[in-house]
């Protein structure tokens, strides 16, 4: 009776102490647990795989103001918790092995210590931490975000400008850290590991969003600099961003690298559609063109993947090539159709090389690509079937029979 007791009293201090884990169970199936030894095994694994399944995050930004809307978008998704946060990276270290938080959206300009300095402690202490930046709308936070990017970030979160922060946040946030706890292997792809045709294409078209800053950095990076097949490449981002995207790839790669302004002529080089802008090609007396326009979003997206492969399998045909990257959703998808319906061959990038594999997942699924690979094998394959500069010979005679 004693014991019955102090359980009962005790009762009230475990339910406090468990609140961050526990689901909300009521009070008698909680007694019931308790006093029927026989389910304590079982109601404890119950909790268990619940709590495993919720998605652990921590947020760090020195506004409490954006702490309370991104707290309160999160918190109205079942499967993710806000376990902690904290005003500035200092303060969020110590946090970050009591609460072991799976995310961390991690704001760039803070006092004591800002975005980059806590990535750095982030990923030297905590590497199987995933970081978000929540990124300023400037040309100096876009130089920050693609800076974190390259030191190990899995994606950003450009701050809300002009519009209401609430359907803001919970339409960029929450689905990006829903897609980044999925994984997915290549056990039932069935899909050809080598592309089958060796004829030179006229054009590549790269459709890529979530980790894709990363990616493209070793895909230019990897191809050589007597590439004269024009590279289109829709990268998912908002204004300013793709700007400073072209100017941080053309210092790494052999190409040119621009973002694309209305009416361009096609040539040589890489072209990144602008943020917030779709991209297309269009034909005309004076050669091919691109257009850069300002039509609906299509499945939210603008630029969109969609709206460049549909105007390449339209102008270009069989001799387009299109490759599906890492990314959310199915951006991309409809416009492979269209390429694989003009008998244009289409390449995907391997689940196992995606941050996430979204983009390509589909496409890959319902047998539209011809090859499948890791960015290396990508860079490969464009090389191989890209055109290539005519080497000139220097003092070169002319030959006599």
């Amino acid at each position: 009776m004693i014991r019955i007791r102090m359980t009962l009293m005790l009762l009230p201090v475990r339910l406090l102490t468990r609140k961050r884990t526990l689901p909300a169970y009521p009070v008698w199936n909680y007694l019931r647990e308790l006093f029927d030894s026989t389910n304590l095994h079982a109601a404890s694994e119950i909790r268990s795989n619940e709590v495993n399944s919720r998605h652990r995050v921590m947020i760090v930004d020195d506004s409490s103001a954006y702490r309370r809307v991104i707290r309160h978008c999160l918190e109205r998704t079942s499967n993710i918790e806000v376990v902690a946060e904290a005003a500035n990276g200092q303060l969020a270290m110590p946090l970050m092995r009591e609460f072991a938080p799976g995310i961390v959206i991690l704001d760039q300009e803070m006092p004591v210590m800002n975005g980059l300095e806590t990535l750095k402690r982030i990923r030297d202490q905590y590497p199987h931490i995933g970081v978000i930046m929540f990124s300023s709308h400037t040309i100096e936070g876009a130089q920050v975000t693609l800076k974190a990017l390259e030191m190990g970030a899995l994606d950003f979160v450009a701050k809300p400008v002009g519009t209401d922060p609430v359907d803001y946040i919970r339409q960029q946030l929450v689905p990006l850290i829903q897609a980044l706890q999925v994984s997915e292997t290549t056990a039932d792809l069935n899909v050809a590991s080598v592309p089958a045709r060796p004829d030179q294409a006229a054009i590549v078209g790269i459709g890529i969003s979530t980790g894709g800053p990363v990616a493209l950095r070793e895909l230019l990076g990897n191809l050589p600099g007597d590439l004269t097949t024009p590279i289109l490449i829709v990268q998912h981002m908002p204004p300013l961003f793709t700007r400073q995207l072209a100017d941080t790839l053309s210092g790494i790669c052999s190409l040119p690298v621009f973002e694309a302004q209305n009416g361009q002529a096609i040539g040589p080089g890489v072209y990144i559609a602008p943020g917030g802008r779709h991209m297309e090609v269009r034909g005309s007396e004076r050669g091919v063109q691109i257009h850069i326009h300002d039509g609906d979003p299509e499945l939210h997206c603008r630029p969109s993947v969609n709206i460049l492969f549909r105007s390449l399998a339209r102008v270009y045909g069989a001799s387009a090539v299109g490759i599906i990257m890492t990314g959310m959703g199915e951006d991309g998808y409809a416009g492979i159709r269209e390429l694989h319906r003009a008998n244009a061959r289409v390449y995907a990038q391997s689940p196992e090389s995606c941050l996430i594999f979204g983009m390509p997942s589909r496409p890959v699924r319902e047998g539209l690509v011809q090859g499948i690979g890791d960015i290396k094998r990508l860079a490969t394959w464009v090389a191989g079937t890209g055109r290539r500069a005519v080497p000139k010979l220097e003092n070169q005679k002319p030959c006599t029979l």
